[in-house]
C-alpha cells in the first residue's frame, strides 16, 4: 500500500499523490531502524558504494520528503554488518585527518584549503545576482528598442545604428537569460540550504544536550597530558569533537564538519562561565 512521506497517511493502490500534502506517494516509509547515515546525497552515495563493495547489497540512498533529508538505508538483516563497515570507514578517515593535522602543526584537520560558506547565504547571493542581471538586461533592452524606434534622439548613420543596436540587443538578451538561469540555480541552492539548516539545527540540539567540555577531556584521558598549554590542548580537543561529531552524523562535508566543530569548541571551551 502506498504512503505519504510527509503526513504518513496510507492510501489504497492506484493513488499516486497525497490529497493533503500534494506530494508523490511512496511504497514504503523510511524507518529509522533501517537508516545508517544521513546528510549530503553525494557523500551518501559514496558510503552506499563502499557498502556494496563490502557485500552490503541492500544499501541505497533515499530522500525523505517529510524530513527533507537524504538517508542511506539497509535491510535489517544487514544493518549490523553495515554499521561496522561505516564505523571503520569513519575511524580511518578521522585517523588520517588527525595525522595530517599533527604533521602540519595546525590548520584544517582534513589538510584542504576549502573554505566553508553557508549555503543559505550563497543562495541569497545568487538570487541578488540573478535580479541584478535581469534588471540591467531589461532596462538595456528597453533602451535599445526605444533607440530603434527613434524615441531616443541619437544621430548616427544607418550602418552604425544597425550594428550598435544588434550588438547591444544580443548583450542585453544574454544578461536576461543569464538572470533566469541564475534564478534556477537559486532554487536548487535554496533546497540544499534548507537541508543544511535543518542539519545544523539537529547538530546544535545534539551537542547542547549531550556534550560538555568535561566529557571531551574525559575522552582524551591518557592521550592529552593535563599540564599541556591551552594552545596544544586545542588540537586534541578539536579533533576529538570532530571525531564525535562525524561518528554521530557520518556524512558531513569536510568544510561543513570543520565549521561545526569550531562552533562546538567555542561553545564548550570559550563560552564557559
Amino acid at each position: 500500500m502506498p504512503w505519504c512521506p510527509k503526513c504518513k497517511s496510507e492510501y489504497v493502490e492506484g493513488i499516486e499523490k497525497c490529497k493533503k500534502c500534494n506530494c508523490n506517494l511512496v511504497e514504503q516509509l523510511i524507518r529509522q531502524e533501517d537508516t545508517i547515515a544521513k546528510g549530503d546525497p553525494a557523500q551518501l552515495q559514496n558510503i552506499a558504494d563502499l557498502l556494496h563493495q563490502n557485500n552490503i547489497s541492500s544499501a541505497r540512498v533515499q530522500y525523505d520528503e517529510g524530513e527533507e533529508i537524504h538517508y542511506v538505508l539497509v535491510d535489517p538483516e544487514e544493518r549490523e554488518a553495515a554499521a561496522k563497515v561505516v564505523s571503520e570507514i569513519m575511524r580511518m578517515e578521522n585517523q588520517m585527518r588527525y595525522q595530517k593535522m599533527r604533521n602540519a602543526g595546525g590548520g584544517r584537520s582534513d589538510g584542504s584549503n576549502e573554505i566553508y560558506q553557508n549555503k543559505m547565504e550563497q543562495a541569497q547571493e545568487v538570487k541578488s545576482s540573478a535580479f541584478a542581471l535581469m534588471i540591467v538586461g531589461t532596462v538595456g533592452l528597453i533602451f535599445d528598442i526605444l533607440y530603434i524606434l527613434n524615441v531616443i534622439p541619437i544621430r548616427w548613420n544607418t550602418f552604425t545604428k544597425t550594428v550598435t543596436c544588434s550588438v547591444m540587443g544580443v548583450l542585453f538578451l544574454t544578461l536576461i537569460i543569464m538572470g533566469f538561469l541564475s534564478v534556477k540555480s537559486f532554487k536548487s541552492l535554496l533546497s540544499f540550504a534548507k537541508e543544511e539548516d535543518k542539519m545544523t539545527g539537529e547538530i546544535e540540539k545534539w551537542y547542547q544536550k549531550e556534550l560538555t567540555s568535561e566529557q571531551i577531556d574525559a575522552m582524551l584521558e591518557g592521550r592529552m597530558e593535563r599540564d599541556l598549554p591551552e594552545e596544544e590542548k586545542y588540537f586534541y580537543r578539536i579533533e576529538q569533537i570532530r571525531h564525535v561529531l562525524t561518528e554521530k552524523f557520518m556524512n558531513l562535508g569536510p568544510a561543513y564538519a570543520d565549521n561545526m566543530t569550531e562552533k562546538i569548541y567555542q561553545e564548550l571551551f570559550e563560552h564557559e562561565d
